[in-house]
């Protein structure tokens, strides 16, 4: 069964001195596809994460003597065991290179895998941006779109919005459209795995109309634009689902602050 797993990989300077240069590098092991959606550091900056992508590194910068950073880090699980490596380099005072303990994390998927031969559905992503180009501070919309009109229900179906942590997000709608069963996002605040990491989830998306009316979820995120200029933000979308998709899952926006 897909899940979103996550992590808290904490770094310890445990000498009375300070380290610099540290990089922290996140390696997933998965025999799937399972990918890192994103990795939170409190300082420095992580390399994007998404749809195949199983390695994320972190550059921290400088840790005083006793000092302690927590990365937050989402991973989506598909339906095998996955284990996070994660291994830290840094710079001693003398300049020389310190490695620190390598930590190992695994985790075993929740209940019980699709049977053999369970029926193949393409459950399609769409995203638009409404205006694509924004000013410093200006609001706008981020709209995503999934749909399953092949008549077999995708269920359990998750779909997971990795919004740049420069756009503030100031509120999430979705709706299903045709009815059927409602859809549940979780609502972003500090301190949770990435502020800007949405999941948003349905039981069931398509199938035979009578029971499943719903062939179309829309996601629309109201967001405003950070008050810096020359940039180009890329929220991006990944579906997952208790199933085998055969289409692309995941899809990308491109927001242009002038």
């Amino acid at each position: 069964m897909p899940a979103i797993v996550t992590y808290e990989v904490t770094v310890t300077n445990t000498s009375l001195f300070p380290v610099t240069n540290v990089i922290v590098n996140n390696v997933l092991s998965t025999t799937d596809g399972a990918f890192i959606i994103v990795a939170e550091p409190p300082q420095g900056i992580c390399t994007q994460g998404g749809s195949g992508v199983t390695t994320v590194a972190c550059g921290l910068g400088n840790l005083q003597g006793g000092a302690s950073v927590t990365i937050d880090v989402a991973v989506q699980m598909q339906k095998a065991q996955i284990t996070m490596t994660s291994r830290v380099t840094a710079n001693d005072v003398a300049g020389s290179s310190v490695t620190f303990k390598e930590e190992h994390r695994t985790t075993t998927p929740p209940g019980t895998p699709p049977p053999p031969g369970a029926p193949q559905v393409s459950v399609p992503i769409s995203a638009k941006g409404a205006p694509t180009s924004l000013n410093p501070g200006q609001s706008g919309t981020l709209t995503w779109t999934v749909q399953n009109t092949t008549g077999v229900p995708a269920n359990n179906l998750l779909l997971t919005l990795n919004i740049d942590k420069l756009l503030t997000i100031t509120g999430v709608t979705a709706i299903p459209n045709g009815g059927g069963p409602p859809v549940t996002c979780n609502a972003p605040a500090p301190g949770l795995i990435n502020t800007n990491l949405v999941i948003c989830s349905i039981a069931s998306l398509g199938g035979p109309k009578a029971s499943n009316p719903a062939t179309v979820m829309t996601v629309v995120v109201s967001i405003v634009a950070p008050n810096q200029t020359n940039l180009q933000l890329l929220p991006g979308g990944t579906v997952s689902f208790d199933g085998i998709d055969l289409s692309n899952p995941t899809a990308t926006i491109a927001i242009r602050v002038h």
